[in-house]
């Protein structure tokens, strides 16, 4: 090899590096304080009135001695508040939760294009990433396609897009482990990225994609990992609802019940299905995107029938936690990507594609 040949190679890895990484992260770092100033980000917000709380008595355990609030099985279950310890240490809360909530934007939007991209074009996957900002509600349940603060659902939905791209890319060891940390990380919307992958497992052991044997260990991991999570939040007694809870939670937060929601937010969260279906339907698809599509799709449908069941029937506290609206967030955001990538079906078949 000369050395016009050499320069010439190193010349197109830094060509198609810049394309596949800088590009994207340059974009994710633009649009982040972007969508900091568009969504005005708020401190002390919503959900936060919990966690800062929890927070406060993780650094410090003599604080609210015989309060009901800390002491409720289900308040455990998340590890958002141990992972910020030592960041709320070093920076203070306000700005931990600031410092945490711009890295996690970031992440989301390079996780998302990965995803997108996987699934669409590029263009698409950029496009996807500016719709993703827009303050955008599901109906009148105040749940956001963008989170306006810190939380633990912002903190984890990372991962959640990472199980997707390792899913969709059939390596069922790195779905396991990273789907096995989101539901360590925060349980509620965790569940959804375990229930797909061991869904994905089971399909892709049936098809014979994947030998049993090749499947016995990421199974072992994702079972061990919800083992764990029942063990650590105190076996059976943190599934059923404490009554003061609840009434605090109809106070609070009526959505969580589906008999306080209204035809805006079934509305709302059908028209997101459509945007998907539609979109998906646009175009021919890769089979690894379509099974994908219909895993995510067939847990959130389960999901809306164990939150129907569960939260206004039953009172069990993981069904009324578990939300319908955030049941449907990995299909919302399917729906963003393939929404993007029809804007630029419908140019091309107006004859306008060569101009995109």
């Amino acid at each position: 090899m000369t050395a016009s040949d050499r320069e010439r190679q190193l010349t197109t890895s830094a060509d198609s590096f810049w394309r596949s990484w800088g590009l994207p992260a340059l974009a994710a770092l633009a649009l982040t304080p972007v969508a900091l100033v568009a969504h005005s980000y708020k401190f002390v917000n919503d959900d936060q009135i919990l966690y800062i709380p929890f927070l406060r008595r993780k650094l410090d355990p003599s604080l609210y001695p015989g309060d009901y609030f800390f002491d409720q099985p289900q308040a455990g279950i998340s590890l958002f508040e141990d992972a910020l310890v030592w960041p709320v240490r070093l920076l203070g809360v306000e700005w931990a939760m600031l410092m945490g909530y711009l890295v996690a934007q970031v992440l989301i939007l390079l996780c998302l294009y990965f995803l997108a991209r996987r699934m669409t074009s590029r263009r698409a996957a950029y496009l996807a990433m500016v719709l993703f900002i827009l303050p955008i509600s599901i109906g009148g349940t105040f749940v956001r396609t963008y989170d306006n603060y810190f939380n633990p659902r912002t903190f984890a939905l990372p991962l959640g897009l990472i199980t997707l791209i390792a899913l969709w890319e059939r390596r069922p060891w790195w779905a396991a482990i990273i789907a096995s940390l989101h539901l360590l990380l925060h349980p509620l919307s965790g569940l959804h990225s375990w229930l797909v992958t061991i869904l994905l497992l089971v399909w892709w052991l049936r098809k014979g994609y994947l030998s049993p044997r090749s499947l016995v260990g990421p199974a072992g991991i994702l079972l061990a990992t919800l083992g764990l999570l029942v063990w650590g939040s105190g076996g059976t007694g943190a599934l059923w609802l404490d009554p003061i809870w609840r009434a605090v939670l109809w106070v609070r937060t009526p959505y969580v019940f589906l008999s306080s929601w209204k035809a805006e937010d079934w509305i709302s969260l059908t028209l997101y299905l459509i945007l998907g279906i539609v979109g998906w339907v646009s175009r021919q698809r890769d089979p690894r995107t379509t099974q994908l599509c219909l895993a995510v799709l067939v847990v959130a449908l389960g999901s809306t029938v164990a939150v129907a069941l569960g939260s206004d029937w039953l009172g069990l506290a993981p069904l009324v936690q578990l939300q319908l609206a955030r049941s449907w967030r990995l299909v919302i955001v399917l729906a963003i990507i393939f929404g993007a990538d029809l804007v630029f079906v419908l140019f091309e078949r107006w004859g306008w594609g060569g101009s995109l």
